[in-house]
């Protein structure tokens, strides 16, 4: 048996942020990664607007400002560099969960069944 990592459970996690989208986290650190909602947005093959309501809707249910959009290049508060060290990691354990489950023998659910 492998040794359980320390995770908050669903019913413990703070209900504000149980509602955060992956693509949200995307689009996010695309925005700290480039200092731009418009190179953001073309990073991600993505529209301006889509990339900027993402991350609006990240800021409200972390219930803070994660980017300073007064500045050119945009640039991170310090909750945004909180979120940007937690985001890398919550894409990354959905990344090993998805491989993970891949290398799997047995069964495979065919998404439309799923849905």
């Amino acid at each position: 048996m492998t040794a359980q990592a320390s995770i908050p459970t669903p019913w413990l996690m703070p209900s504000h942020l149980r509602h955060i989208q992956p693509e949200w986290l995307v689009s996010f650190l695309a925005v700290a990664d480039t200092g731009s909602f418009s190179a953001a947005a073309k990073r991600l093959h993505s529209s301006q607007p889509r990339i900027s309501n993402h991350v609006a809707q990240l800021e409200t249910l972390a219930r803070s400002l994660l980017i300073d959009r007064r500045s050119r290049p945009v640039v991170l508060t310090p909750a945004g560099e909180v979120m940007t060290e937690h985001a890398r990691i919550v894409l990354q354990a959905l990344d090993d969960a998805s491989a993970a489950l891949a290398a799997q023998p047995g069964q495979t659910v065919n998404s439309a069944e799923a849905g």
